[in-house]
């Protein structure tokens, strides 16, 4: 149900031109937490939550969507919403590998990953959107190649200013910057920051997209079938 929910899904948005869906949530589920995540989560089982993530990640590309797993190395303990809190979790790394992490296990075979405006004040000092030390973790620990993307940088989990946001986010690693409020002067205003992605990073993806081959399948009885089991 997860990979022909995600085809679906690709299907409907490679109709219109799009071919990147910020999605899926790898997130658990703390019943403790903020109800930002809630029901965009899989569940509160780690492993559940990896084989949900592996079939959506395989129903957008097979529909030739780009998928882009989100919010590294998690937001489902967060007690705020980062879209209007700053937000502190203090769990340590060795939970994290063996918990909130496991949903990104797959990364080493995707394209695009989306960081949490979270502070883990455990593990570093630095909100992940500035974290050298969680660019590493994503590249060494999920073997991650692809592209880090940081989270919208109008969103109030960071307090900086936009042009120190851009400029400390290039600097921990990240490879795109999300602005998505849509106010022309704030895009006026980082504009002359961005930078273009690597030569790396670049070639990879260009691979990607090269073996990124839509599967054409019977959308009816995809819709069938889903309607049967009361997901649409």
């Amino acid at each position: 149900l997860s990979y022909l929910t995600s085809y679906l899904i690709g299907y409907e948005l490679k109709q219109i031109g799009i071919d990147v869906n910020f999605s899926p949530v790898c997130d658990l589920f703390f019943d403790n937490a903020h109800e930002i995540i809630g029901d965009r989560s899989f569940g509160k089982k780690p492993e559940n939550v990896n084989k949900l993530v592996i079939q959506y990640c395989k129903g957008l590309k097979d529909s030739g969507i780009f998928p882009v797993l989100k919010h590294y190395p998690g937001h489902g303990r967060s007690k705020k919403d980062t879209h209007n809190d700053v937000s502190y979790i203090r769990t340590n790394l060795a939970t994290l590998k063996k918990t909130d992490l496991i949903p990104f296990s797959s990364l080493k075979e995707e394209t695009f990953v989306m960081l949490a405006h979270i502070n883990y004040s455990a593990i570093d000092n630095e909100v992940v959107t500035y974290s050298k030390k969680f660019n590493r973790l994503l590249r060494d620990y999920n073997d991650f190649k692809g592209l880090i993307i940081t989270d919208d940088i109008s969103m109030k989990g960071l307090t900086d200013n936009l042009e120190i946001i851009v400029k400390r986010s290039y600097e921990a690693g990240c490879n795109v910057i999300l602005h998505c409020n849509g106010k022309i002067d704030e895009m006026e205003k980082i504009y002359p920051l961005s930078k273009p992605i690597s030569k790396k990073y670049l070639n990879y993806f260009n691979d990607k997209y090269k073996r990124l081959e839509p599967k054409t399948m019977q959308i009816e009885n995809i819709r069938r079938e889903l309607k049967n089991e009361g997901i649409i």
